[in-house]
């Protein structure tokens, strides 16, 4: 019985071993697999200017087919053609254009290149009599690792002007043909690429905000309302908001008060406090002569704060505003001691109640 008890054992043990014997060998022995599927979806590269997405600033140059002249056209996808002709200083021609990215892949700027007549345009190279531009539409400058993400457009201004502010030197001697040619090279983006930053009428510099004015090319985010401070001297740091932007045809009308033309800046904070007039007063006037008078007589031509704040106030200005300013023919009212109203030219004038 003892025999049969430790053989039965013994058989039972070796069936365990053999077991783990198995499995020690299976597990050296086995296959690994990873299985799996990779997709590559088809990618696509469309970079183009956007069909009939031209638009001609109103105020361009008439264009004469029968004179050979071209408006602004697409062809082919990814050029831009147009052949205008600037008889008179002040003759501009205009226009907005749409690029598209209806690819897949996001692209940028890889370079922009600018030529007149076949030759690389640098500061100064341009003539005298030409204002020559192209941006977006923004006013920002067009320059290299700009993104231009898939489905996303951006739009370009276009502008050619025969500058009206010249003399009789600048003009040519003969008829000139200018050609001109703006190259922007897209390709795909990479780890450099950057976003164009968003411009404001803050940030741009006084010299950026006359040049822009003056040479009528005005971008879209100078809008009523937008502010930028001013260094004033001893009358501290102040605040100018844009209070106008447009030239209605009224600002033609002989005797229109010009006060709402053009492009208006406005201070939107107090710069200072001065009395209109003293009860009875001896006041020099813009010209040099003096007026003598009581009270508000003789009304804002003859008051102490017109002078005051086109000599004080004027004086405080950084020179490059100073040397902006046009005169501006201001209408004023008058009260029950006179009988029509004022007309003077300043420099810096009052804002009157309806304005405020």
């Amino acid at each position: 019985m003892r025999r049969d008890y430790y053989r039965g054992r013994l058989f039972i043990s070796m069936l365990v071993l053999f077991f783990i014997l198995v499995i020690g060998y299976a597990t050296l022995g086995a296959n690994l697999k990873i299985n799996g599927v990779a997709q590559i979806p088809s990618s696509s590269w469309l970079v183009r200017f956007k069909a009939n997405s031209i638009n001609v600033t109103s105020g361009s140059v008439s264009i004469d087919t029968s004179n050979n002249e071209q408006e602004a056209r697409i062809d082919d996808n990814n050029n831009v053609s147009y052949k205008v002709r600037l008889s008179l200083p002040g003759d501009f021609y205009e226009f907005t254009v749409i690029v598209e990215n209806r690819g897949s892949i996001d692209a940028m700027i890889d370079s922009v290149s600018s030529k007149l007549n076949n030759t690389e345009i640098t500061t100064g190279t341009l003539p005298s009599y030409i204002n020559y531009s192209v941006t977006y539409d923004d006013g920002t400058a067009i320059a290299a690792k700009q993104i231009l993400a898939s489905n996303e457009e951006e739009i370009l201004k276009i502008r050619i002007e025969f500058k009206k502010d010249i003399n009789a030197n600048q003009l040519p001697g003969e008829a000139a043909t200018l050609n001109l040619n703006y190259q922007i090279n897209y390709v795909q983006k990479d780890n450099t690429a950057v976003i164009r930053p968003i411009p404001s009428f803050g940030d741009d510099s006084w010299d950026t905000i006359v040049n822009n004015v003056q040479n009528g090319t005005i971008p879209s985010y100078y809008t009523v309302g937008s502010e930028k401070s001013v260094d004033m001297g001893t009358f501290g740091t102040h605040t100018l908001r844009i209070a106008n932007t447009t030239t209605p045809s009224e600002c033609e009308t002989v005797g229109f008060s010009e006060t709402a033309c053009g492009f208006v800046l406005e201070f939107s904070d107090i710069v200072t406090t001065h009395r209109m007039n003293p009860y009875t007063y001896s006041n020099p006037n813009l010209d040099g002569s003096t007026v003598v008078g009581t009270g508000n007589n003789g009304g804002w031509e003859h008051s102490e704060i017109r002078t005051y704040v086109n000599n004080d106030i004027y004086n405080s200005l950084p020179s490059v505003l100073k040397n902006a300013i046009i005169d501006t023919t201001v209408v004023s009212s008058y009260g029950k001691k006179d009988s029509a109203n004022f007309v003077t030219v300043d420099k810096i004038y009052l804002l009157a109640n309806h304005e405020v």
